[in-house]
């Protein structure tokens, strides 16, 4: 189904019409959930996606060129991005724009529909420890920290 078409399996009715948290299958973290749902409802958001911040070093000098100009050279620069972190806060009344789907949809495309339709989706940075471990030397690597 998908991480967002799963959502449809949910009872309304036993959400209570509160938030609910979404979270991708293969993420190790310490995110402190409490300060995110509160942030969550205090933004009036249908939706919130978490971001943690991913550095990447270039490990050769970049060229800037305007006009098959240069204009700068910058030695291994240090990029820095927010990255989906896979995580999300949904608000109950969300659940009534997932007829606009298919089947199979992940929140990705729930995310992608409400910023074409102009509702609000807010961001949460995380600053907690958070790791991807879809891949093995980065389950190795979540296994390693969590003993340390």
């Amino acid at each position: 189904l998908g991480t967002g078409g799963a959502i449809r399996l949910i009872d309304e009715k036993k959400i209570n019409n509160l938030p609910f948290l979404i979270l991708n299958a293969d993420l190790v973290t310490r995110v402190d959930f409490n300060s995110l749902l509160k942030f969550h409802i205090d933004s009036s958001a249908l939706a919130t996606v978490c971001a943690s911040q991913y550095e990447q070093i270039i490990p050769y000098g970049v060229l800037r060129i305007q006009d098959s100009y240069l204009t700068q050279i910058e030695e291994k620069p240090k990029e820095k991005f927010f990255i989906n972190a896979g995580i999300y806060v949904i608000s109950p009344n969300l659940i009534k724009h997932l007829e606009n789907f298919e089947n199979r949809f992940d929140m990705t495309d729930v995310i992608e529909y409400l910023l074409s339709k102009k509702k609000l989706v807010s961001i949460f940075p995380i600053h907690e420890y958070w790791k991807d471990v879809g891949e093995i030397d980065q389950f190795n690597q979540a296994r390693q920290d969590l003993k340390e």
